[in-house]
């Protein structure tokens, strides 16, 4: 909700307009709680799709659940095509992949291209698309091989239908690169993050939004090579951009704010890195992707050793453990990625 003296974003001015707009067809006004509910049962799956989508676009994923769960529920009992019903269950997928909830995003994944391929066939580009979903899963789980093998079988199929430099090729690329960073292998990492970077700058723009989570990513790169200006340069870059379309506290900024407090504590500006990972903390608390908090707290970890604060040290290596002994929570690489 909005603060009466706060400006709002642009991300925050086009979910209200769309939520109004789809609320005027998907629920009642003031509904709420057994309204709620009767009004889910009321409205296809397609109202409630749209609905989820909604959410999903602001990061809102606690609130997407329930319309794309009631969604996929609503597209199976009434019969709908199987490319409604795989629609929908893809993405339910990428919700929780995004909520951290892999075991589940993975059987949804696994779910959704099989219909899809019995759908479109095997080498269709959305299968592809899936395909990336899949590997990011895996990647979040510690699988390397599957999610590389996921990842090459989805470039195998693009670059079938796209050429080498097209920038429907470039995600793929990216994500191989973040992948390839997560395994350790960070000089393979760089070739396919230069090899992507230049045709997403030159497609989107330098300052589209998605070119600002590449360059946060190439960032994180830098900071584990030790490159610490060349990482500032860029992370300066994409933080403006994404603070306008978000707001200035937004979770999405998480990754940013990792990269940026790693540096400053590169160079020895404690206060301003312990500042940085306590808004990220802020920010990754109010969601429900455990990973992403790991992430966080791990940071957290190294400064505390690097100030000698031992007493921090155990509070948040205890609050680790319990959320790697969580349902949820599968693994996800120790200082290796920042996403």
């Amino acid at each position: 909700m909005l603060l009466a003296r706060e400006k709002p974003t642009c991300l925050q001015i086009l979910i209200i307009v769309l939520v109004l707009l789809f609320s005027s067809f998907v629920l009642p006004r003031s509904a709420t709680g057994t309204e709620l509910g009767q009004a889910k049962k009321a409205y296809n799956h397609a109202s409630l799709r749209a609905m989820a989508r909604v959410y999903m676009a602001s990061g809102s994923y606690d609130k997407a659940q329930p319309f794309i769960e009631s969604a996929l529920d609503r597209a199976i009992s009434t019969k709908a095509p199987d490319s409604d019903v795989c629609a929908c269950t893809l993405d339910l997928a990428y919700l929780y992949k995004n909520q951290g909830n892999l075991a589940e995003a993975e059987t949804m994944c696994l779910t959704g291209l099989e219909l899809q391929e019995d759908i479109y066939g095997p080498k269709h580009p959305y299968v592809a698309l899936t395909l990336r979903i899949l590997s990011d899963i895996y990647k979040g789980q510690g699988r390397f091989q599957e999610a590389t093998e996921s990842l090459e079988r989805g470039m195998a199929i693009m670059r079938a239908v796209e050429n080498e430099d097209a920038p429907e090729l470039a995600p793929f690329k990216v994500d191989m690169a973040r992948l390839l960073v997560a395994k350790g292998d960070l000089a393979q990492a760089e070739s396919y993050f230069d090899a992507a970077l230049s045709v997403i700058e030159g497609s989107y723009g330098p300052k589209h939004l998605y070119t600002t989570k590449v360059l946060t990513s190439v960032a994180a790169l830098y900071v584990l090579q030790g490159r610490f200006d060349r990482a500032e340069e860029l992370i300066s870059r994409a933080i403006p951009i994404q603070e306008k379309i978000y707001g200035p506290n937004h979770h999405f900024l998480v990754p940013a704010w990792l990269a940026l407090s790693r540096i400053h504590q590169a160079k020895g500006d404690l206060p301003r890195a312990k500042e940085l990972l306590a808004k990220a903390l802020h920010a990754a608390e109010n969601q429900t992707d455990s990973g992403r908090l790991l992430k966080v707290l791990e940071a957290q970890i190294q400064l505390a050793r690097e100030t000698g604060d031992t007493t921090a040290l155990a509070k948040l290596q205890k609050r680790i453990d319990k959320i790697r002994a969580s349902r949820h929570f599968v693994f996800a690489p120790v200082a290796k990625a920042i996403r």
